[in-house]
């Protein structure tokens, strides 16, 4: 698979990938699936009804089970799942997966949503990439803690929140610009940015391209993924205009 700084979260179906059976108490497995094509990765939480999982033991392709210790759902109870798992219903921005959520009353079969869009940009060049500063120009909100908006004790899938309209990710890996180019992709609120989004990429030799993206009228859609898929750091900077990107050609 290529580079991916920021990447796409989850998909599953109904199947065991790995996770170990608790050895004590009763416990809850919970079956994920979703409509994008990407992967689980060991480590992942999610959260139901503010309920953090087990770690999940191992990387699955198609499919994730996660296992609640000590938690039995009472019958026809409403449960809330987030991904990335969080006990306050909300998550944070910038982030290195793509937040999800499902409300279902059935822990068996439950398909996450995504609350973001994604965009997709292949950066090519020379020199060693060090941060990147995601800006909107009309002051929406790409970064902080947002809330999970619930009905009748559900998610409803509306969000509020976030504090910040620009935001400044440092890499925590040293990452090469090549001819060939990088792919960086980023998770940012999905709606409508009337002025558009501004990415500035800096090397670590202080250099910056900047990469303009305009929306033009177009709402974000949050099952979307967008691509700009030629940005040449050196160069005088360059407009993207959004485009959905083949799902299959996605980070091969």
């Amino acid at each position: 698979m290529k580079r991916r700084l920021f990447i796409l979260g989850v998909i599953g179906c109904l199947c065991c990938c790995g996770q170990a059976e608790p050895e004590s108490a009763p416990a809850t497995v919970f079956s994920i699936k979703v409509h994008k094509n990407t992967a689980w990765k060991a480590g992942d939480l999610i959260s139901v009804n503010g309920r953090i999982s087990e770690p999940l033991a191992a990387d699955c392709e198609e499919c994730a089970e996660f296992v609640f210790n000590g938690y039995i759902p009472a019958e026809g109870e409403i449960l809330n799942i987030l991904y990335p798992g969080s006990s306050e219903h909300a998550f944070d921005l910038p982030s290195k997966v793509s937040p999800m959520w499902a409300t279902t009353v059935n822990p068996s079969e439950a398909t996450l949503q995504a609350l973001c869009s994604v965009i997709n940009i292949k950066l090519h060049g020379t020199g060693i990439l060090e941060k990147f500063v995601i800006s909107s120009a009309a002051g929406e909100p790409v970064a902080g803690r947002f809330l999970m908006g619930m009905s009748d004790g559900a998610y409803d899938g509306n969000i509020t929140g976030g504090s910040e309209s620009q935001t400044e990710v440092v890499l925590s890996e040293q990452v090469t610009l090549s001819q060939e180019g990088i792919a960086i992709s980023i998770p940012v609120i999905a709606g409508n940015y009337t002025k558009g989004l501004t990415v500035k990429f800096y090397n670590t030799a202080g250099k910056c391209h900047t990469t303009e993206i305009f929306p033009a009228g177009q709402i974000l859609d949050p099952e979307e993924i967008y691509e700009i898929p030629e940005a040449l750091f050196g160069g005088n900077g360059n407009t993207g205009n959004l485009g959905n990107l083949d799902e299959n050609t996605l980070f091969d």
